[in-house]
């Protein structure tokens, strides 16, 4: 055969060979993808399908699947298998039956309602770190808050409980709402009453903190429920930690009656020099077991050489008194946040007394006359 004649048909072939090979690729992978030897489409990243001309989803840890190994699931899926992934945009679409789930890729539950706008949505891994600690190693020395050697920057928090949840494969994917002060339920759409000692049981106390305070210079803090005070100078009267404390609103105060009690033992001022002052805080309008006082000593001063100045707190005595809705002797309406009492019963001081504590927790005593006996006074006493 002519040498030419089989140049010519060897291109030929080729050509056609070529030809084949590209045609092979449905619509030419679709502009997505690379057309490979075997005539099979390679998607570009955030392409699938045989022509590539499918989009792919955001993916998220699976609410539900199956376990791989031993204590090994929720892996990651296409809309958290709690959605339908739309090829053409890419874009996830969340279960519609349930309307629970939300994000690129239905990787969160909703909070109901939007908490009702009386409330935050905020995840199990924020909520832990949001929880007050209100509690502190009794261990707690300057070994334990001391960052250097010599001591001269203090952590208090070194010594404060904390609460952690990151670990659990839930920790971001389970919103929940946090109440405002006041509102309470699953969407916050619930009032609360306020909370009174039940003034029919008897023999109970209140509750009272230690707060043991060593130094000649400097300032303090104090955090009760996750609210924090203006700082406190070293040698601040009773008075001064009473007020820096009654300022903070977790500590609310009613009408003439006080919210706490603060006594010094031994000396006048909030921290002793060469031993610990006492600061004893009682809790008259708070009831129950209540979160410890948290003390911040990072920022006090001792002028003596190798004297380390420090503040610590600890309960010596749990309130027993209750802390009920409307004191057990009347009943909290949901929509207005009030209490309507019992007969007989009426707004308290916090110590049973009467005042202006919306808890029913004072018992309103009537007198009246017996019939036929005039002048006679009784009082709760059945006539004759």
């Amino acid at each position: 055969m002519d040498p030419r004649a089989v140049l010519i048909l060897s291109v030929f072939i080729t050509v056609a060979q070529l030809k084949v090979v590209s045609s092979s690729c449905p619509n030419r992978c679709t502009g997505n993808g690379i057309c490979g030897l075997h005539a099979v489409c390679e998607c570009f990243h955030g392409y699938i399908g045989a022509d590539c001309s499918l989009r792919t989803c955001p993916t998220g840890r699976a609410w539900s699947d199956y376990a791989t190994a031993d204590d090994v699931t929720h892996g990651e899926e296409e809309c958290s298998s709690r959605g339908h992934c739309n090829r053409d945009k890419g874009l996830c679409e969340c279960d519609p039956y349930h309307n629970m789930f939300e994000g690129s890729a239905c990787e969160r539950l909703k909070c109901p309602n939007d908490c009702n706008n009386r409330g935050r949505c905020v995840s199990m891994k924020t909520l832990a770190m949001m929880q007050d600690p209100g509690a502190i190693r009794s261990d707690c020395s300057s070994l334990d808050v001391c960052i250097d050697g010599p001591c001269t920057t203090a952590n208090y928090a070194l010594c404060q409980k904390t609460f952690k949840y990151t670990e659990p494969w839930d920790a971001k994917k389970i919103h929940g709402c946090h109440c405002d002060e006041g509102f309470t339920g699953f969407d916050c759409s619930v009032r609360t009453c306020m909370q009174g000692d039940d003034p029919l049981t008897t023999g109970q106390v209140d509750e009272v903190h230690l707060i043991e305070c060593k130094a000649s210079g400097g300032s303090f803090t104090l955090t009760f429920k996750d609210e924090t005070s203006k700082s406190i100078t070293w040698d601040a009267t009773e008075i001064a930690v009473k007020t820096a404390l009654s300022n903070l609103a977790t500590l609310k105060s009613y009408g003439d009656s006080n919210a706490i009690r603060v006594a010094f033992n031994p000396g006048p001022k909030a921290c002793g020099i060469a031993t610990a002052n006492d600061i004893q805080v009682t809790f008259s309008q708070m009831f129950g077991g209540l979160p410890l006082i948290i003390p911040d000593g990072s920022k006090l001063q001792h002028s003596s050489a190798g004297v380390f100045p420090l503040i610590t707190s600890q309960k010596i005595q749990t309130g027993t008194k209750e802390s009920d809705e409307c004191s057990n002797r009347g009943f909290c309406s949901r929509v207005s946040g009030y209490c309507t009492c019992m007969d007989g019963w009426g707004p308290s001081d916090g110590a049973n007394g009467a005042g202006i504590r919306d808890d029913c927790g004072h018992e309103i005593v009537t007198q009246t006359s017996c019939p036929g006996a005039p002048g006679k006074m009784i009082e709760h006493q059945l006539c004759d």
